[in-house]
């Protein structure tokens, strides 16, 4: 059996119309979701004392707030993990800090002579690495 040029064509755009009709229908089911989770929650408690949560506001309910609190990683340092002791990273940080300030003179004196020679590409080279470097040095 042989399928026409026509049938396959067809097949074609019902695929294409499924898909744009559905982009569509799939943002609508997101925009709903969105506004669900983020709907106002009334607590109200009866006279026999019975509590009852709703989203629509009732008499005597008062609103709910929710406690909105990001999760904390829990990552235990492993035991065999090494470790340093502070005056040892002291040591550490305080070389680290002197080689990037060095490299930062350094920058600085290749800044200048590339401005004297009006360079604009060698200006944006060494601006940028002069930036890097005090980024650096404000994390130590």
């Amino acid at each position: 059996m042989q399928i026409k040029p026509f049938a396959r064509a067809s097949v074609n755009y019902n695929m294409k119309t499924r898909i744009l009709v559905s982009i569509p229908v799939l943002m609508t089911i997101g925009i709903i979701l969105t506004t669900v989770t983020s709907a106002e929650i009334y607590r109200h408690v009866d006279k026999n004392g019975q509590i009852t949560y709703s989203n629509t506001r009732m008499n005597g309910a008062k609103k709910v707030l929710p406690k909105r609190t990001l999760a904390k990683a829990k990552i235990a340092t492993p035991k065999h993990f090494p470790k340093v002791a502070s005056r040892v990273q002291r040591k550490r940080d305080l070389k680290r800090r002197n080689i990037l300030e060095d490299e930062l003179t350094a920058e600085k004196k290749l800044l200048s002579s590339a401005k004297q020679t009006l360079r604009k590409d060698d200006l944006s080279l060494h601006m940028r690495n002069i930036i890097a470097l005090k980024k650096e040095l404000m994390n130590i």
